[in-house]
């Protein structure tokens, strides 16, 4: 059990739990007290520690980001206390102060708030993906946002400060990508769901099958100077597959001379076909695929070079024994 604890007047609690294993995070502040559970969902007992501490660095970079936007006058420390004696308890110390005279504390539930309009901002991520709304209607607080999926005009209403945060904030916007990037690496987490504890509300969840929505490039930040794509039909070496591949599924290839990894393949039939037809893969495999490449300005050179990889069709597989030359 590791507890994660935040303290300063009566506090919002809450409980980060691997599996059985917890991390408790306590929000101090003045008259709230309000209890949380945060769970990397797996079947193992155990969690890498790379994992714990890369991902809680960036979620309370979002925490603190998410914080400045909506309460720029509200101090929100984080610190790590010292281990107990004959503990393994890893305690948070999260101290949230208002300057006097500004607004009354206690009218104020300042950590529901932050974490409603986190958990809005990733359902905006996850509804919008790389795209921007065709349509954005504001109604009081909120806003619908439309946009146009295979011929149907579809929309969700959000929280307008997660939606103006998700156009404009670009620390967030970074963070989360290298969480999830951190969550992808590790095969243990099958999602992440954070519980309101005394309601049981599910304030958010995002399953492991959902990780690839958050990984898209967000256009509202996007320099179109700075970025550029194109797509080369090529033949990629086989480095690292998943045996059971689901959705988006993310692969180690081997394209021009090198290694490249967490190589999206968006072709779902591919997928199924490996499902179906039990298809295993050995060194020296490869596919003729459509690659998506991405390409990103260096400040430096001013050049554009290769950045992120997505392989969009799978056109044949080349089994080791048929190839006369790979590349």
């Amino acid at each position: 059990m590791y507890p994660i604890f935040c303290t300063h007047y009566p506090a919002t609690l809450i409980n980060f739990a691997m599996f059985t294993k917890n991390f408790n995070l306590i929000l101090m502040k003045k008259a709230i007290d309000k209890q949380y559970e945060f769970k990397y969902q797996g079947d193992s007992h155990y969690i890498d520690i790379n994992t714990l501490l890369s991902s809680q660095f960036h979620f309370s970079v979002i925490v603190q980001e998410v914080k400045a936007q909506l309460y720029p006058n509200v101090d929100l420390k984080i610190k790590i206390k010292s281990f107990e004696k004959g503990s393994f308890d890893v305690n948070q110390v999260i101290e949230i102060t208002a300057q006097t005279g500004l607004f009354a504390l206690e009218n104020i539930q300042y950590i529901p708030a932050i974490f409603s309009v986190i958990a809005d901002y990733i359902g905006i991520k996850k509804f919008l993906k790389n795209k921007k709304a065709d349509k954005v209607v504001e109604k009081g607080d909120k806003v619908e946002i439309y946009i146009n999926v295979g011929g149907n005009n579809n929309s969700l209403t959000f929280d307008k400060d997660a939606f103006k945060i998700y156009q404009g904030n670009k620390i967030i916007n970074e963070a989360l990508k290298q969480d999830i990037k951190v969550l992808e690496l590790d095969e243990e987490i099958k999602g992440i769901q954070l519980t309101e504890k005394k309601s049981q509300k599910v304030v958010l969840s995002v399953p492991r099958e959902e990780f690839y929505e958050l990984d898209f490039d967000n256009p509202y930040l996007v320099d179109e100077n700075e970025e550029d794509e194109k797509i080369k039909s090529v033949n990629v070496g086989i480095f690292k597959w998943e045996t059971i591949p689901k959705r988006n599924s993310k692969w180690s290839l081997i394209y021009d001379n090198r290694i490249i990894n967490q190589v999206a393949i968006r072709d779902e039939e591919f997928l199924k076909t490996i499902v179906d037809e039990k298809l295993r893969f050995g060194a020296g495999d490869c596919l003729a695929v459509d690659l998506l490449v991405k390409l990103k300005k260096d400040e430096y050179s001013g050049m554009f070079l290769e950045d992120k990889f997505e392989v969009i069709k799978v056109h044949k597989i080349i089994w080791r024994g048929e190839q006369t030359s790979l590349f």
